[in-house]
């Protein structure tokens, strides 16, 4: 998954809401790691352009997350 944003303040952050399909059998943890891969100007530091979170998911349809 792609997603594009506009200009980010420094200090500040963005986020994405979106959908991930789970198979009839995903039960457990689930996790989902976001990575920056280009940005314009060139990101002064790289060290925190990624994030993941661990869900869980219940049944087909009920997901947890942090």
């Amino acid at each position: 998954m792609t997603c594009a944003y506009g200009s980010i303040n420094a200090g500040a952050s963005a986020s994405k809401t979106f959908c991930i399909p789970l198979c009839l059998l995903t039960l457990g943890p689930v996790t989902v790691t976001g990575v920056r891969t280009s940005s314009a100007p060139v990101d002064p530091n790289p060290a925190n352009d990624s994030a993941a979170v661990t869900c869980t998911a219940l049944s087909i349809v009920l997901v947890s997350c942090p």
